[in-house]
């Protein structure tokens, strides 16, 4: 089973979006893909058309019960599940802070997923978060969505010191989301950083009204608008991550 981790500092770059986007192309090439929503505000659940669930999903987590694989839920999206995101998650880095292994609680809860599929991608909550420490040891790839202005570079390399204090085994990529081709800084920023930093794959993912719909509309939007922009990029990016982990 592979692990793709959705991580960024800040939020509104995209992270959402592409999780379940991705999500829902894997599930599309026959893999069994769990969409995990650790993220509190609960979107990625709500973006496939769930809703918010009350349970306890931080105590079955944090205790690595197998019941964490009971929590999954199906989709309309053919051969994706999500776990939903709960109210409880808001106390999960607290309960996590509790064990006494708090880097490695998630080890638990992942092994009780690995028999039921071949992908989890993992929706994480915003910011150096013990989830996210967590996941630096067990994820195959961290992929990072980057907006082409300054501040949010500045971030990339904030994530990328708080991995590389952590493990030098986790791979890391980053995508510039959101991006304006009308705004010239941004073109000109994008074209620096694609040509000059490795860490920056090829794909970038648009700006884009068919992205934005994801709210209203409930469903990825490389189903919804599948000959959309957004949606070609969406192909293009999976086909990159796929590659770095392995299944393509």
């Amino acid at each position: 089973m592979k692990v793709l981790a959705l991580a960024s500092m800040k939020g509104g770059v995209g992270k959402t979006s592409t999780a379940v986007n991705l999500a829902a192309l894997a599930a599309g090439t026959g893999l069994r893909t769990l969409l995990w929503d650790l993220d509190p505000q609960a979107a990625a659940t709500w973006s496939v058309g769930l809703e918010p669930e009350p349970g306890n999903a931080t105590r079955t987590v944090v205790r690595g019960r197998r019941e964490v694989s009971r929590l999954a839920r199906n989709t309309k999206v053919p051969g994706l599940s999500v776990i939903p995101a709960d109210e409880t998650l808001r106390s999960l880095d607290i309960a996590m802070s509790e064990r006494r292994h708090p880097a490695r609680v998630l080890s638990k809860a992942v092994d009780r997923l690995s028999d039921a599929y071949d992908l989890v991608v993992v929706d994480t909550p915003p910011g150096p978060t013990l989830v996210l420490e967590n996941l630096i040891a067990l994820a195959d790839l961290a992929l990072v969505p980057v907006e082409p202005t300054p501040l949010s570079i500045r971030t990339l390399a904030q994530m990328q010191d708080f991995i590389g204090e952590r493990t030098t085994n986790l791979p890391l990529a980053a995508f510039f989301s959101l991006l304006d081709e009308t705004k010239v800084a941004q073109r000109h920023l994008y074209a620096e950083y694609r040509a000059t930093d490795p860490v920056f794959l090829t794909t970038s993912i648009p700006h884009s009204t068919a992205v934005e719909r994801l709210g209203f509309e409930r469903r990825p939007t490389v189903m919804t608008s599948p000959a959309s922009l957004a949606s070609r990029r969406y192909r293009s990016l999976w086909a990159e991550v796929a590659e770095r982990i392995g299944l393509d």
